[in-house]
């Protein structure tokens, strides 16, 4: 059997953030998922839910219900101007089994992928999955977490196949520019590169409408889009998703379908049918939710002095950098659940380029976040608070 082992570069190993030491205090306040805690619409539900009671119980077709295709086709023109074909869409279980299937049919033993840091981290073991080395490009606190195309150049090698980008970011929150978008595009030309984004969070750009890299001139052609309804449709247990991609990558995707799960749930593809459809009556309202949650978060985090973050951009995550306290963000991570009983993750799960941070997932209520913030105000930090 294959070793999941990363020849070429190593990531050390976290606190496990979700690790249970028993009976948890009941006054903990959990921070680390990034599962949003308001409820899927009722409007998908009931639609959903009635076509279950009308017999939509049994397998689909392998890429997804042709009617489902059809609303992701009608999305992509109407959002992004982008005339999709049907034969370019395939409907998987979850965006990150999408991920996966992708990486499969994309990636050749030996093939080196950059991907961007601090990163999802099944993005690196999809990548090794494949038999491919993943090959890790850093971002920095100090440049707000931009990818910069000195360091693209500096990664790229002869065995290089792939690109994997997130915008908006988890962990960082950070938002990518068109023009960042357009030197991405460039480099991927000039290497002769596919792209694999992730593209979970584009409800969430705080910046601007968001631009999907696949609709940049020449970029359909050498891009996979993968997307996921958990985030901007609030349906995380549901696990849908799709990619959109040239019609000989959904082909082969197709046939990874076939070989694991056959086609996604039933229920699930409904459901994402239905939110397509009534998109536009929640959107908004959910998007806001998180946005103030997040800016609540930055303006909290500001007074601390022992912190350091970067103003909000997007997604629902912010990224603090705690270098002034003394400590690197496992082990302030460690503090914060022990002395303020709050959960969060370690920088480092994300990648070396998050050495000095700890990720908060904005997915609590705002009187859980406000009572979690006046905790780790009141942390006996001050005393070893570096200039």
């Amino acid at each position: 059997m294959r070793t999941l082992l990363n020849r070429k570069y190593d990531i050390p190993a976290a606190e496990d953030p979700f690790a249970s030491d028993g009976v948890q205090p009941a006054d903990m306040i959990f921070l680390n998922r990034g599962d949003p805690d308001i409820l899927t619409p009722k409007v998908i539900l009931d639609a959903a839910f009635q076509d279950a009671y009308n017999g939509h119980t049994k397998y689909t077709d392998t890429r997804g219900y042709p009617e489902l295709r059809d609303e992701i086709r009608k999305f992509y023109r109407e959002r992004y101007g982008m005339r999709v074909k049907d034969e370019e869409i395939c409907v998987t279980t979850s965006g990150q089994f999408g991920m996966y299937a992708v990486c499969q049919t994309v990636i050749n033993p030996g093939d080196e992928v950059l991907i961007i840091e601090p990163f999802f981290t099944p993005y690196r073991d999809a990548v090794m999955e494949a038999g491919g080395i993943p090959v890790y490009v850093s971002t920095v606190f100090e440049e707000d977490f931009q990818i910069r195309a000195e360091r693209l150049e500096e990664a790229v090698t002869p065995r290089t196949r792939a690109l994997i980008i997130n915008t908006p970011n988890n962990p960082t929150g950070a938002v990518y520019s068109r023009q960042t978008l357009e030197m991405i595009a460039a480099f991927a030309e000039r290497h002769d590169l596919t792209i694999i984004a992730d593209d979970i969070y584009t409800s969430y750009d705080f910046t601007g409408p968001f631009v999907p890299i696949a609709s940049l001139p020449g970029m359909f052609e050498r891009t996979v889009t993968v997307n996921s309804f958990s985030k901007n449709f609030v349906m995380t247990g549901m696990r849908i998703g799709n990619i959109v991609a040239p019609a000989d990558v959904v082909r082969a995707v197709k046939q990874v379908i076939e070989k694991t799960t056959y086609s996604a749930p039933s229920i699930s593809q409904r459901c994402a049918l239905h939110g397509y459809r009534h998109f536009a009556e929640f959107e908004a309202a959910v998007v806001q939710t998180f946005k103030e949650r997040t800016e609540y978060s930055f303006e909290r985090l500001s007074r601390m002095p022992f912190i350091e973050v970067m103003p909000v951009s997007g997604s629902f995550y912010i990224f603090p950098n705690v270098r002034k306290s003394g400590m690197d963000g496992t082990e302030f991570a460690r503090r914060l659940r022990e002395e303020c009983h709050v959960v969060v993750i370690p920088g480092i799960f994300f990648g070396p380029s998050g050495k000095d941070h700890f990720r908060i997932s904005c997915t609590a209520g705002m009187d859980q976040l406000k009572e979690a913030y006046d905790r780790m105000e009141r942390m006996h930090l001050q005393q070893t608070v570096k200039d």
